[in-house]
C-alpha cells in the first residue's frame, strides 16, 4: 500500500506512520438515536439468550445519565449481539 501511495501522494504523506482513527462512542451512546439503537440491540431476544440484559440496561442507565463512562462493558456485549444475529440468525442490521 505505500508503494502505490507513494507513486500518487506526496513523499511526506506515504511515508507517514499509522495513527489511530478515535471516534467518540462514549459520547454518542449518550445521544439519540444512538442509545435507543443499542439499547434495542441489548435488549433482543438474542441478547437474552446470552447476556442478564437488566444488567446491561443498568449499564446503559448509568452512562445516558453521566453517572459512569460505560462504554467498554456495553460495547462488547453489542457487537457480539449484532454478530450473532448476521451469522447465525440470519438477521442483517443496517
Amino acid at each position: 500500500l505505500r508503494r502505490a501511495a507513494a507513486r500518487t501522494l506526496p513523499a511526506a504523506t506515504a511515508g507517514r506512520p499509522k495513527i489511530g482513527f478515535m471516534t467518540p462512542l462514549v459520547q454518542w451512546l449518550r445521544e439519540e438515536p444512538w442509545a435507543t439503537r443499542v439499547r434495542e440491540v441489548l435488549n433482543s431476544e438474542t441478547a437474552h439468550r446470552f447476556f442478564r440484559t437488566d444488567h446491561l440496561n443498568h449499564l446503559m442507565d448509568e452512562h445516558q445519565s453521566g453517572q459512569r463512562s460505560n462504554m467498554k462493558k456495553l460495547w462488547a456485549p453489542y457487537c457480539f449481539t449484532l454478530w450473532y444475529d448476521q451469522y447465525f440468525n440470519g438477521k442483517g442490521r443496517a
